[in-house]
């Protein structure tokens, strides 16, 4: 509200000074078109009376618009000085309201979507372990079968998986953000599978012998 009526304000002190600038411009104009007025009249004035009467209005009406563009000019710096004071009190008012703004914003990204994501990283968290769990088992059953299974392969897969769904990804290049743009399931088949075929071959390699 307050700065609303600030612009208000700011916006009708414009207006004027621009009008009151125009207004001047016009009265240093009609002074010039006097004095050029007087400079025409001073030789005829000299023995002239109608000349030395137009002279001497000419003189009253030069000096009572001297005197308007004496008034005009320290309104006109009044008024500039009034503007200026204006817009630093709008600043402050901006500044204040924005302040505000980020002031209830952070509470209001505290008090729920802090919240939720923590609840989601939470809820990540406890699945993450269990499905690291999970591949812990696999790596201690791949070592007693002899499979070929490369468990920190997996787990980095995993990771940038993770970190890719999460936004975290400058530091892979385009054809790894390509590779890691997909589920978490399909990316571990895709290593999972590897590591099966690397199985594979090694069994028949072994059945060739």
């Amino acid at each position: 509200m307050e700065l609303t009526k600030l612009d208000e304000q700011i916006a009708k002190l414009k207006e004027t000074i621009s009008a009151q600038k125009q207004n001047e411009q016009a009265k240093k104009a009609a002074l010039e078109e006097i004095v050029k007025g007087r400079g025409s009249l001073a030789l005829a004035a000299l023995e002239d009376a109608a000349a030395q009467k137009e002279l001497a209005r000419l003189r009253k009406e030069g000096s009572e618009i001297s005197d308007e563009l004496f008034d005009l000019g320290n309104g006109l710096q009044l008024a500039e000085s009034k503007l200026i004071e204006l817009n630093r009190q709008r600043a402050d008012a901006f500044r204040a309201q924005k302040k505000a703004e980020f002031e209830s914003l952070v509470q209001e990204l505290l008090k729920h979507e802090a919240t939720k994501v923590e609840r989601s990283l939470t809820a990540i968290a406890a699945d993450v372990e269990a499905l690291k769990q999970q591949l812990h088992k696999l790596d201690r059953l791949a070592t007693e079968a002899e499979l070929p299974f490369n468990l920190k392969k997996v787990e980095d897969n995993l990771r940038w998986g993770l970190e890719h769904r999460l936004g975290n990804f400058r530091f892979l290049d385009h054809e790894m953000r390509e590779n890691f743009n997909k589920p978490i399931g399909e990316i571990l088949l895709k290593v999972l599978s590897g590591s099966k075929e690397a199985a594979e071959e090694t069994q028949e390699a072994a059945n060739d012998e």
